[in-house]
């Protein structure tokens, strides 16, 4: 992070960048807390079961406890369909994956081997997880990805709409800020505000939070934002310079757009064969 921002802190990029982060998608060391309860199945997936000791195994290599159980069934439907149309992942990448599953987490792979028989998870098991997402990245590949188009037309429907949003999310702004202890503290006259506010660089306008960016919107350089209540404060911030993209920014302009159409195709895609596969292989749940 530090050379992505070399010119602000660390508190001043956390509140630059509140809320940008996500955690990973795998959480070794510090996974959520193992869910409690007898084994018992949970779901039925086509001729398949889902227990509950299946779905604590799954939650502890990193998938978040409230959508464990539906990811864990899209999962198997992907990939029981994946099956069926002959798709194969090569044991020699399932390796790979494996080694490079501990390597996040771990100097020594047999510090990797001794957590997985700390939580009594079975090295086969986690490799047939593994397998199971490369398999169902090859369907989502070619079954999904492969086959989204997006024409001319649909681009520059977009960009008619979406120019100006897109122009501010290709822009950089230099901010200063300064904090209040209470809403109630902040003065109605912001324009009298001469000290207190200070300096946080410059920062990609679309690497600031959510709250900051709509408290930005549509300002220019000399505006002040709404407050934003960061890490129990209220902040203000203050637009010092604007700079756009260059020249080449129509070309960009139209990756951008056919890059955000693809991923809303996609998603469409992924949810009508993720509805028409329950269909066809049922999916029961137990309480």
């Amino acid at each position: 992070m530090a050379k992505l921002f070399p010119r602000l802190d660390s508190r001043r990029r956390r509140i630059a960048l509140a809320g940008l982060l996500t955690a990973g998608l795998v959480r070794l060391m510090s996974g959520p807390a193992p869910l409690t309860g007898e084994p018992a199945i949970l779901a039925r997936v086509g001729n398949e079961v889902v227990t509950a000791s299946e779905l604590v195994k799954y939650v502890r290599l990193g998938v978040d406890q409230p959508n464990a159980l539906e990811k864990l069934v899209e999962e198997k439907l992907l990939a029981s369909e994946a099956g069926r149309l002959g798709y194969r992942v090569d044991p020699k990448k399932v390796e790979t994956e494996f080694n490079r599953l501990g390597r996040q987490r771990f100097q020594k792979q047999s510090d990797f081997y001794a957590w997985l028989r700390e939580q009594k998870i079975p090295v086969a098991e986690v490799k047939k997880r593994l397998e199971r997402e490369l398999l169902m990245g090859l369907f989502i590949q070619n079954e999904i990805t492969a086959r989204i188009e997006v024409s001319p037309m649909e681009i520059g429907a977009y960009l008619s709409e979406q120019r100006e949003r897109l122009l501010r999310e290709s822009s950089e702004y230099r901010l200063s800020e300064i904090n209040f202890p209470r809403l109630e503290s902040i003065p109605k006259d912001l324009a009298g505000l001469d000290t207190g506010f200070e300096d946080l660089g410059w920062v990609p306008f679309r690497n600031l939070s959510a709250p900051v960016q709509a408290a930005l919107g549509g300002l220019k350089a000399g505006g002040f934002s709404t407050p934003v209540e960061i890490s129990g404060a209220w902040v203000i911030f203050k637009v010092l310079e604007m700079r756009g993209p260059g020249p080449e920014s129509e070309t960009g302009l139209a990756i951008a757009a056919r890059r955000i159409i693809a991923q809303r195709k996609s998603r469409e895609a992924y949810q009508e064969i993720i509805k028409r596969l329950r269909d066809r292989y049922g999916v029961t749940y137990y309480n």
